[in-house]
């Protein structure tokens, strides 16, 4: 499996993360974040995996979301993660009508 690698996109609209994971290969994947559900999916080979990740409460959140992509065969069954930040909720719109200035 050298070479491949875990990517992934995502999209975030209300209290939804929309996370598109390109596994490299079958195995197990896996999407959290601290005040999110998780989730897991199993991937039966190289290919998208869709998730949908709520927030846990109502408000603002910034979280770091980590997928990880564990491979079911093969010699080198080693976890691959990746991480990227996400905000929820207005927290630039609330910041302007607190100072009326961008910060």
């Amino acid at each position: 499996m050298e070479g491949c690698s875990l990517s992934f996109t995502h999209s975030v609209r209300k209290r939804t993360l929309t996370l598109s994971v390109s596994a490299p290969a079958a195995g197990k994947v896996t999407a959290s974040g601290k005040g999110l559900t998780s989730q897991t999916k199993t991937a039966k080979g190289q290919g998208d995996v869709a998730f949908k990740l709520t927030q846990k409460k109502a408000g603002k959140l910034k979280t770091t979301v980590i997928v990880s992509f564990t491979p079911s065969t093969g010699k080198d069954r080693k976890r691959q993660t990746k991480s990227a930040k996400v905000v929820f909720g207005d927290l630039i719109l609330a910041a302007v009508s607190r100072s009326g200035e961008f910060p």
